[in-house]
């Protein structure tokens, strides 16, 4: 099920990928939740 929150995930992804991040600076800089969710959505991405 898409919930409104994973939707936005899934948004922010397009930007992570081109390296835009969702808070300034750099990956060191973005909160632990943003980036798990980035992994997570990035394995799944590859083993399609």
């Amino acid at each position: 099920m898409i919930t409104h929150q994973s939707n936005e995930l899934i948004k922010l992804y397009h930007f992570y990928r081109k390296g835009v991040m969702a808070v300034a600076g750099g990956i060191y800089d973005q909160p632990v939740k943003y980036v798990d969710a980035m992994q997570i959505i990035e394995a799944q991405v590859n083993s399609e």
